[in-house]
């Protein structure tokens, strides 16, 4: 779901900080699941291929905005309340996870999940007030880059140095 309504947003957001943590979001999705597809390969198990039905109407109805509104609806729908979720279940996948590849997924994407969340809720304050974000800009947007590599860096080195036992 977070994968194709940031592909929506980085197309056809007007914010460029908007478009920005779409982008961001779109290319660390797509290391996500490239992980979750070879957890589950080992596991002799298939992820859907395909956005299920929730995640259509999702996109359809995105793709019916412009301008301030869509940028204001993912902001809200996608990057605050998607955040606020997956910090839930890391924080359970942490706690309580059985398998422990799993389980390092959740501990390296957690860091990453909280600081989109604070990145996402700074972001909707602007738009709330229409500012220009300089000041987000300036502060917000290099730790969130930073976060991101450190993400891209995880899956890297975990399909190239760890086995993967399950």
């Amino acid at each position: 779901m977070q994968l194709e309504t940031s592909k929506v947003a980085v197309e056809e957001a007007t914010n460029s900080e908007v478009r920005e943590m779409a982008q961001a979001e779109a290319e660390e999705q797509t290391g996500l699941a490239a992980k979750l597809r070879e957890i589950a390969t080992a596991k002799g198990m298939t992820l859907p291929g395909t956005p299920d039905a929730k995640t259509r109407e999702m996109v359809i109805r995105m793709q019916s905005m412009s301008g301030a509104e869509l940028d204001r609806h993912y902001v809200q729908m996608h990057a605050v309340k998607g955040h606020e979720t997956l910090d839930k279940v890391m924080t359970k996948v942490k706690s309580r996870g059985q398998d422990e590849n799993l389980m390092a997924v959740a501990k390296a994407a957690h860091l990453l999940v909280k600081t989109r969340l604070k990145v996402a809720r700074e972001i909707q304050t602007k738009l709330r007030g229409d500012n220009v974000m300089n000041s987000t800009r300036q502060t917000t947007l290099p730790k969130l880059k930073k976060a991101g590599h450190t993400w891209l860096v995880f899956f890297l080195a975990s399909k190239n140095d760890r086995q993967t036992t399950l």
